[in-house]
């Protein structure tokens, strides 16, 4: 009994004093990324190819799979998203894929704490979509990615041996802009710069008038140099030259009171190019 108690003892310190840190077949990552207004996070584990053969033999086809290795991958959107005409609403969730050869079954799953698809059910799937299998060169590391990225959407694509799978989504990033004004006029604290990022925003949009009006709202508040200048700015895109620089040089003056000698330089360098138009 005594050797038993002594054996059960040395092997809890043995589990307790040893600190190893060696590498792990399959490394985690995380990535993150801002589409419009909408922050996406992926966490996954990033097998390797390592001489196998990996879908149709490693990746059976035409069986749910875990999108990776060792805990499911894992993504979280904090708003709504739409993919394919169907929305994914804010959240979590575990995305599940079932390959073959010329197509693939991606499914955003609400069972976050799988290790694996053993416990699998569709009827957990927030949403369940089709995307088609493409070829792609040789690649050794398991790999998520997020690319095009705009202010409407962006493809999340899966790259692994020579497969990529792209899952192209749109965000409503009007929609939230729009909330977020309206919500920041609401309060009422700094006006004069809500108004001044309402412009700035519209006048991305290449939409003058509403950016125009914003912007009139701002200088009313507080005629600072960085709203003149964004009107020179909408002033130039609509072909008024005249009335661009009288606003940039307004700008520059305002910029060299407030001690502001960069954006003052800033702003004399492109009335030089400004006056070149004329």
């Amino acid at each position: 009994m005594k050797k038993v108690l002594f054996a059960l003892a040395f092997g809890a310190f043995l589990s307790t004093s040893i600190a190893q840190e060696l590498p792990v077949p399959s490394p985690s990552c995380k990535l993150e990324q801002r589409v419009g207004l909408t922050d996406v996070t992926l966490e996954y584990s990033r097998p390797g190819v390592k001489g196998r053969t990996i879908f149709g033999d490693l990746v059976p086809y035409d069986k749910v799979w875990r999108f990776g290795a060792n805990k499911n991958t894992m993504i979280t959107i904090s708003t709504d998203i739409m993919i394919q005409g169907k929305t994914l609403k804010k959240g979590t969730y575990s995305i599940f894929a079932t390959p073959s050869k010329k197509e693939w079954t991606i499914a955003f799953n609400t069972d976050t704490e799988q290790w694996g698809a053993g416990n699998y059910t569709s009827e957990k799937d927030a949403l369940s979509i089709k995307v088609p299998a493409k070829e792609h060169a040789k690649h050794e590391s398991f790999t998520i990615e997020i690319n095009d990225v705009s202010a409407n959407g962006a493809i999340i694509s899966m790259i692994w041996d020579e497969v990529q799978v792209n899952i192209p989504f749109k965000v409503e990033t009007d929609k939230y802009a729009l909330a977020n004004i309206e919500a920041a006029i609401k309060e009422g604290k700094d006006l004069d710069k809500v108004y001044y990022q309402a412009a700035r925003y519209f006048h991305g949009k290449k939409d003058a008038k509403t950016a125009l009006d914003y912007i009139a709202k701002s200088l009313k508040e507080k005629e600072g140099f960085r709203a003149l200048y964004l009107r020179a700015q909408i002033h130039l895109d609509a072909g008024k030259n005249k009335e661009a620089i009288d606003d940039g040089e307004k700008a520059m003056k305002l910029a060299l009171d407030a001690k502001q000698e960069g954006w003052a330089s800033y702003i004399k360098e492109n009335l030089a190019k400004w006056r070149d138009k004329k």
